[in-house]
């Protein structure tokens, strides 16, 4: 899978959504794995729209942030 190279920025902008700024723990931990994929899907399509759903580098994103804060393989 290809290296999106602003991963960095929607890490980021995912933490800010998920804990709004700092302000609160993050809304995912916890949850089933398969509702925090379908949360992360839809930040991303909302984050960006014209970034394809299906399209490698949204995976990649989805991916990304998953294995990042949640620990998955």
């Amino acid at each position: 899978m290809p290296t999106n190279p602003f991963f960095d920025f929607f890490e980021q902008s995912w933490v800010n959504h998920q804990t709004d700024h700092g302000q609160h723990p993050d809304s995912c931990t916890g949850l089933p794995s398969d509702q925090i994929l379908d949360r992360v899907s839809s930040w991303v399509s909302e984050f960006n729209p014209l970034i394809s759903p299906e399209s490698q580098i949204a995976e990649s994103i989805r991916v990304g942030i998953v294995q990042r804060f949640y620990g998955w393989q």
